[in-house]
């Protein structure tokens, strides 16, 4: 007969008893299961809040930014088949602790495509990027036709933010782009 229900276990609707049986939720009394009901329900609430009010895991800190500087903020107009980038630079004092945040939308000259490839790069790595071969990127939206970004930079050197629109033969995009450099 067994003596307790652990409630965690109860998930699984089987638990071990002391005497090597296995007791199910039809040999559970009916006040065990109310209270592995409602234990179910606290701990689900729980974690809803935590995550619906943004709370983080406890003992990784934010980064806190003193210095904010624009990098971007412009309605650009990426023609069908090709890309535009501007250059920034990482200042040696924002070492290890930069990001490039903001955010982007596209509208095509076409209904049905709209999408834009929006991708953050250091210098190494625009020739690859031109030439199609893989690359080193802090950031990579795929082809999407809006994104919010949080990129984080490490080192200091020259940075690249590329609108690419090589994908689309036919279709110029016109891009609302607001980035800033945080540190």
């Amino acid at each position: 007969m067994c003596k307790s229900i652990p409630l965690l276990l109860w998930l699984y609707a089987l638990t071990a008893c002391d005497d090597g049986a296995m007791a199910t939720t039809k040999s559970m009394g009916r006040s065990k299961k109310l209270i592995a009901l409602a234990s179910i329900i606290v701990l689900a609430a729980g974690v809803g809040a935590s995550s619906i009010l943004g709370m983080a895991p406890r003992g990784v800190p934010s980064p806190t930014y003193t210095h904010r500087q624009p990098i971007l903020d412009d309605l650009v107009t990426v023609e069908a088949g090709s890309y535009q980038y501007y250059e920034f630079a990482i200042p040696e004092e924002a070492s290890n602790n930069a990001a490039v945040q903001g955010k982007f939308s596209s509208e095509g000259s076409e209904i049905y495509d709209s999408d834009i490839v929006v991708t953050i790069i250091p210098k190494q790595s625009l020739a690859s990027l031109q030439e199609g071969k893989g690359f080193e990127a802090y950031y990579f939206s795929g082809k999407v036709s809006s994104g919010n970004v949080d990129a984080k930079i490490p080192g200091s050197g020259t940075v690249y933010i590329v609108l690419d629109n090589r994908f689309s033969s036919s279709s110029d995009k016109a891009v609302s782009a607001v980035f800033e450099l945080a540190y």
